[in-house]
């Protein structure tokens, strides 16, 4: 089963730069063991720089911004291929884990866990 975690930040404002340095190294740490257990399938992060695309009244509408430096994360995600959705908690509480380990028990964070589908699931032949 594929997931993906995702660490959206509960207020972009608060984002006063790039993330501190240990934590990413940290972080890295355990995208390595992840990877190690052939569990991890991507990672990485996103900052404020954003397109929004719309479709609205059969029109696709494009809304840009805003646009913040490019060096300030303000949320991660992580693409995990696991036997079950407890796994996929449990590689999400570890990522929250570390936030806390670093930034201190009064850092929060919340933490969305998806179920990915691909068009195998859906009875698709696997791509060659």
């Amino acid at each position: 089963m594929r997931f993906i975690l995702l660490s959206p930040p509960d207020d972009p404002s608060k984002n006063q730069g790039p993330p501190d340095p240990r934590l990413m190294a940290k972080i890295d740490e355990l995208g390595a063991e992840l990877t190690r257990q052939g569990v991890m399938r991507e990672m990485g992060g996103w900052s404020t720089q954003k397109v929004r695309l719309e479709l609205k009244g059969g029109q696709v509408r494009m809304t840009d911004g805003p646009f913040a430096e490019s060096k300030e994360v303000v949320g991660g995600y992580a693409i995990v291929d696991v036997a079950s959705p407890e796994e996929a908690v449990a590689i999400g509480r570890r990522f929250l884990e570390v936030h806390r380990e670093i930034l201190g028990p009064s850092f929060e964070l919340s933490s969305e866990i998806h179920r990915l589908y691909t068009p195998e699931d859906f009875g698709a032949p696997p791509k060659a």
